[in-house]
């Protein structure tokens, strides 16, 4: 699920890519006409959102400019595994594998200067409207000052295998991690946040009472029921470890009575377990958000990539795509599969699903680092993450 630390590299790149398309407007403009207007009001026939809008003016320029290098791009852009992906220029993919209609009949036939204009005048809109995720917006949970937000992170816990706990002590166990820095098939670049500290564990969850636990069902889709029973474990207050060994009390440790509810991807993706004993939950019980719409302020607490709990806001909720899904531009990461999602109310609003590519390996280098988003696109890896609306999964509560 993609997001990522600000990149001032990434920057001089989108302008220098800008540069060079103006540097190269005479010949590429020749014969080609169209106004700013008539631009945008053609974009405007296709998409209401400004993110759409600057993805398709985005790949029509970058397409002009790397139409020749596209012998290039195939020799360096291939899928490493599901969650590292060297990419080049996505924009090429675009066009290649599902061209436009509105692109070719109408955008082909306009000036590159027309349409840089546009492009620059959206995208001080959408700075202005905040639908970007181009920093890491991932903390420590130690370090949220709101107490009610700090508060929900009881009801949040990590997946952990059974055979990855073993016994410490008579009150203790040690749970297996990795650094960091050496997971995956790549080293970590060292730009990379929380590279120290212990990573471990298959997914979030979060309890929606004191006995019942909902998660993504793809974290548990390898077993059976009577295997999630017997070989996962359910960890709360994993967070605060930044190095070494991770020893939790067995009273954080919580096994799987029975499962009350698992519907797969395609027709929901979560999961509701029943714990064999009650979760020690203070405070106000869960309240689930009563409406739920586009700009609305959220955050999501979980472990992404495993990690020790962050939680990650400065996001909003965007284009629903049905009664059931909604995106957001929420910085989450695989391993944030069934971590709530809470509007500003601190109302449940669902929980993270799916979302973009994490980690990308660039040509030539030999260490994988976060995907930097610096827009909203409509389709790929910068296409936002998929939350599961409440109103899926609330009916089957007991």
């Amino acid at each position: 699920m993609a997001k990522s630390p600000y990149s001032k590299f990434f920057k001089k790149i989108w302008w220098a890519s800008l540069v060079i398309t103006l540097s190269s407007c005479l010949c590429l403009s020749t014969g080609k006409s169209g106004t700013f207007q008539s631009v945008l009001d053609s974009l405007s026939r296709h998409s209401n959102h400004s993110y759409e809008k600057i993805d398709v003016l985005y790949k029509e320029i970058r397409i002009r400019e790397k139409h020749s290098l596209l012998s290039e791009w195939f020799r360096t852009g291939a899928y490493l595994s599901d969650s590292v992906y060297t990419v080049s220029d996505s924009g090429i993919v675009f066009r290649l594998a599902r061209e436009k209609a509105y692109q070719t009949s109408y955008l082909q036939n306009v000036k590159t200067d027309t349409l840089l204009n546009v492009l620059k005048s959206l995208i001080k809109i959408r700075k202005k409207s905040q639908i970007i995720y181009d920093q890491d917006n991932r903390r420590e949970i130690s370090e949220e000052t709101n107490p009610e937000r700090a508060s929900q992170s009881q009801r949040v816990a990590l997946i952990v295998e059974a055979i990855n706990i073993t016994s410490f002590s008579q009150s203790q166990s040690k749970i297996a991690t990795k650094p960091f820095k050496a997971v995956g098939p790549y080293p970590i670049c060292n730009t990379e946040a929380y590279l120290g500290q212990p990573t471990g564990g298959i997914g979030s969850g979060v309890s929606l009472s004191s006995t019942l636990f909902l998660t993504a069902a793809h974290c548990l889709k390898k077993l059976n029921d009577r295997q999630v029973l017997d070989r996962i474990r359910i960890v709360f207050g994993y967070w605060g470890f930044r190095t070494g060994d991770v020893i939790v009390n067995n009273s954080q440790i919580y096994r799987i009575k029975s499962i009350v509810k698992r519907i797969d991807r395609d027709s929901g993706d979560y999961a509701v377990l029943r714990l064999e004993r009650e979760v020690p939950l203070t405070g106000p019980d869960l309240a689930y958000a009563s409406n739920i719409s586009p700009n609305d302020s959220v955050y999501a607490i979980g472990h992404p990539l495993g990690l020790p709990m962050k939680i990650t806001d400065k996001a909003i909720l965007f284009q629903a795509a049905s009664s059931r899904l909604v995106k957001s531009n929420l910085d989450a990461f695989a391993g944030n599969s069934g971590s709530p999602v809470f509007n500003q109310r601190n109302e449940l609003v669902g929980i993270l699903i799916r979302g973009g590519i994490d980690m990308l390996v660039r040509p030539g280098s030999v260490c994988a680092e976060s995907k930097v988003c610096t827009m909203i696109t409509s389709d790929g890896p910068c296409s936002g993450e998929d939350i599961l609306s409440h109103s899926v999964f609330k009916p089957q509560i007991p």
